[in-house]
């Protein structure tokens, strides 16, 4: 099924469609079956229904959808927003800001060029904010979170997460559970909450622990270090912090956000 240059509407059906819009701002749905959609431009709303779906569209900004089933996803250019809904689904934003949401599933994201929002759900996501100043949310269960290039802020949320800021000045946030958090390079803002949180690249005199949430942690004279060989433990009434590679003569209040 193939669109024109102008504004088409394609319906497909329970089977396995093959639906190409053209260069207009398209509205597709795919409907049942394992379909594939290709958009070569415009502004398009595109709906794959259900089945395991394969969707890219172009340089536009598009609205997508994948529906039930394990759906492919690539925005191509623009600032797309795109959702997995049910199902384990790969979600790839592209060039643009794009906002990506795996929905029900255990989903794979790469944010691509530009400032993008991942968005996780109750399974083990995995993503990737790639080039640009990206926010990654993981929300419940056991995520894997790859900020990359750019300023970017992780928040794992519920679950035992692992956390890797990459190149540029990261906020890494554990939220709960037991998570394993890295910085890499830039100056790096380590936000703790309760529970267990491994730090695995403290760099002192670039970055920083953020304890303000935590009640009665006023001042450095409030932190609890104990020294672990060639580690350092924080103990609060909330949880602890180990820091691998760090000594307690390093640590002082210009570490901490109070």
């Amino acid at each position: 099924m193939y669109g024109q240059d102008g504004n088409d509407r394609m319906f497909g059906g329970d089977g396995g469609d093959r639906m190409v819009g053209g260069l207009g701002n398209d509205t597709i749905y795919g409907d049942g079956g394992n379909d594939v959609i290709t958009d070569e431009g415009g502004n398009n709303i595109v709906d794959g229904g259900a089945g395991n779906d394969t969707i890219v569209t172009g340089s536009g900004d598009d609205s997508i959808g994948g529906g039930e089933g394990n759906d492919t996803i690539d925005g191509g250019d623009g600032n797309d927003t795109i959702r997995g809904n049910r199902g384990d689904d790969t979600l790839t934003g592209g060039l643009g800001d794009d906002v990506l949401s795996g929905g029900s599933g255990a989903d794979r994201m790469y944010g691509g060029e530009g400032n993008d929002r991942l968005n996780g759900s109750s399974k083990d996501d995995i993503m990737y904010g790639g080039a640009g100043d990206d926010i990654l949310a993981g929300e419940s269960d056991n995520d894997r979170l790859y900020g990359e290039d750019g300023d970017d802020t992780l928040n794992g949320g519920f679950g035992n997460d692992r956390l890797v800021g990459g190149a540029g000045n990261d906020r890494l946030i554990g939220l709960t559970g037991i998570n394993i958090v890295t910085g890499n390079e830039g100056n790096d803002v380590f936000v703790f909450t309760a529970e267990q949180t491994t730090i695995t690249d403290f760099e002192d005199g670039f970055d920083q622990i953020d304890v303000s949430a935590l009640a009665g942690i006023d001042s450095f004279d409030d932190v609890n270090v104990v020294a672990l060989g060639s580690s350092v433990k924080l103990v609060f009434a909330e949880g602890t912090i180990t820091m691998l590679d760090t000594t307690a003569g390093e640590l002082d209040a210009t570490d901490f956000i109070f």
